[in-house]
């Protein structure tokens, strides 16, 4: 779905269990990574991508499961821990050692922090969008199952009406009708396991962290965040309304407009 450029670079990254992992790079500049949550494939970033690619060089990738990469049925390959690992298996691709900026949707934040956690020398700042989901606390608010999500996703047609009812739009939501069921278990399953104690986030992460959301998210509501956004001193909280839970896609100008507020503040 992406848009071919002449600067573009896509292709598989080897993990250290395996697995191939789709990326894309186009542009040039500074670095910015672009994290999926569970909708996690690279195609809901493509406005952000088109916008920002001028000036910075702009990163986007499938994550494990989805998309066009190794999808593993076994629950010993997923972890927020490998998916950020992940990431680094891209950076390291690419050849970037440098401090990036990661802007996230949904449980991508969760995947951030758990990277910021574990490379915080990579890290230059993280934004936000839709979500994240952090702690055991906050996903029993949403269910706190496996299946939570992915029981309402039995047959394609289910899996494409699940993402349009929480607002992404139905072009990238039919990509969804593609995948296995299995893997949106495994991811949540994986979203149950990471549970930091804020004490251990606080001390390991100390970069600028913004929070975009919506007073109108269907899925991560603004009760559920709050938890977050009172344990986090350094976060920015910027609440908004008119828009589900998919920001990139919905409001893709104003996930543009605070990336460029928030670089322009850090010197970016």
């Amino acid at each position: 779905m992406s848009s071919v450029k002449s600067d573009l670079i896509r292709s598989w990254a080897k993990t250290s269990d395996g697995l191939e992992i789709y990326y894309e790079s186009v542009g040039s500049g500074k670095p910015v990574v672009f994290q999926s949550g569970y909708m996690g494939i690279h195609d809901i970033w493509i406005n952000q991508v088109k916008a920002l690619s001028k000036n910075f060089r702009c990163i986007t990738h499938d994550n494990r499961g989805y998309g066009m990469l190794s999808n593993p049925t076994d629950v010993s390959y997923y972890s927020m821990e490998k998916n950020a690992d992940d990431l680094k298996c891209i950076l390291d691709t690419l050849g970037i050692t440098e401090p990036v900026m990661i802007v996230t949707h949904s449980i991508g934040g969760t995947v951030a922090i758990a990277f910021a956690m574990k490379y915080p020398q990579l890290v230059k700042g993280i934004l936000l969008t839709g979500g994240p989901v952090l702690t055991k606390k906050m996903m029993d608010k949403i269910g706190g199952t496996p299946d939570m999500w992915s029981k309402y996703q039995k047959t394609p047609t289910e899996r494409r009406d699940f993402y349009v009812n929480i607002g992404l739009c139905e072009e990238i939501a039919y990509e969804a009708s593609k995948w296995n069921c299995k893997a949106f278990t495994l991811q949540t399953n994986a979203l149950l396991d990471f549970n930091p104690e804020y004490d251990e986030i606080k001390e390991k992460v100390k970069q600028p962290v913004w929070l975009l959301h919506s007073k109108d998210d269907k899925i991560i509501t603004e009760m559920i965040v709050s938890e977050f956004v009172e344990n986090i001193p350094q976060l920015k909280y910027i609440l908004k309304e008119g828009y589900n839970h998919f920001p990139p896609t919905e409001v893709p100008q104003l996930v543009v407009d605070t990336f460029l507020e928030m670089t322009s503040q850090l010197n970016y």
